[in-house]
């Protein structure tokens, strides 16, 4: 059981990492700069179907 545990808990570590690689914050300057930290926030709620996987 604890081997699994840590299975499901290092996945969902990598796809939230991989999330935050795929939506990542501009760089200063940027027009999409709210939209980009709306997607941080729904990600942080654990919304994970949005953008190009919805």
């Amino acid at each position: 059981m604890h081997a699994h545990f840590r299975l499901l808990l290092l996945l969902t570590l990598l796809v939230r990492g991989g999330m935050y690689l795929a939506y990542p914050l501009p760089s200063g300057g940027d027009d999409n700069q709210a939209y980009q930290r709306y997607l941080i926030d729904k990600l942080h709620e654990g919304d994970l179907l949005i953008g190009n996987i919805r």
